[in-house]
C-alpha cells in the first residue's frame, strides 16, 4: 500500500517546477481558493481537509474540483524516482495506491509488467501483478477527495474494498510512504 510520500520527494526535471503537493499543501490551496489569503496557523487535519474539499465541491461543483486537483498535481515535469523503481522491482501480487499521480504506472522495471487498474470495472479484465489506483488517477477521475467521497467509498467502491481486504487475509500487506518528506 503506497501513499503520497512516495511521490513527494521526486525532483522536477523542468526548472521552476514546484514539488508535488501533500495534503497539507492542498489544504492551503483550497483555503486560498475559497477564502483568499488565509493565516498559516489554521488547522490542517485530515478531517478539516475533507470538510474544506467538500465545501469547495459544494460551492464550485465537481468539475471545478477535478480541475483544481489536476492543476495542482501536474506530473509532466517529473520522472519516477529510484524509489518508484525499487518498489516495483519487488515481486508484489498487487500494489495498492491512494496517489492520484501517474508516476508508479510510468515506472519501467526490467522483466516485470504491471496491469493498471483505475476503476472497479477494470478489475475483472486485469491480471497480476497490478497497480490498483484506489482513489482515482490523473488525468481523469473519479477522485476520492471530499468528506462525502470517503463516507460513500465502501459502497461506491466496494470491489476495491474487497480486493484490499482479500489481500490482507491472504498475504502480508506492507504500508509505506505515507509520512515521507
Amino acid at each position: 500500500m503506497v501513499g503520497a510520500g512516495l511521490s513527494a520527494n521526486v525532483e522536477p526535471h523542468v526548472s521552476g517546477s514546484k514539488r508535488l503537493p501533500l495534503w497539507k499543501d492542498l489544504h492551503k490551496m483550497l483555503e486560498k481558493a475559497l477564502y483568499g489569503n488565509v493565516e498559516d496557523n489554521l488547522t490542517s487535519s485530515a478531517d478539516s481537509f475533507l470538510k474544506l474539499a467538500q465545501e469547495f465541491r459544494d460551492y464550485h461543483g465537481a468539475v471545478k474540483l477535478d480541475e483544481f486537483i489536476k492543476s495542482q498535481i501536474d506530473t509532466e515535469a517529473f520522472d519516477p524516482s529510484d524509489y518508484h523503481k525499487e518498489l516495483l522491482e519487488i515481486e508484489w501480487a498487487d500494489v495498492f495506491t491512494t496517489n492520484y499521480d501517474d508516476l508508479l504506472e510510468r515506472t519501467r522495471v526490467f522483466n516485470r509488467h504491471y496491469s493498471l487498474v483505475k476503476t472497479v470495472q477494470e478489475i475483472a479484465s486485469s491480471s497480476r501483478p497490478r497497480i490498483v489506483k484506489l482513489h482515482g488517477s490523473l488525468p481523469s477521475g473519479p477522485f476520492v477527495f471530499t468528506e462525502e467521497d470517503y463516507r460513500i467509498y465502501p459502497k461506491r467502491f466496494a470491489p476495491f474494498v474487497n480486493m484490499v481486504l482479500q489481500t490482507i487475509v491472504e498475504t502480508t500487506m506492507w504500508l509505506d510512504w505515507f509520512l515521507r518528506r
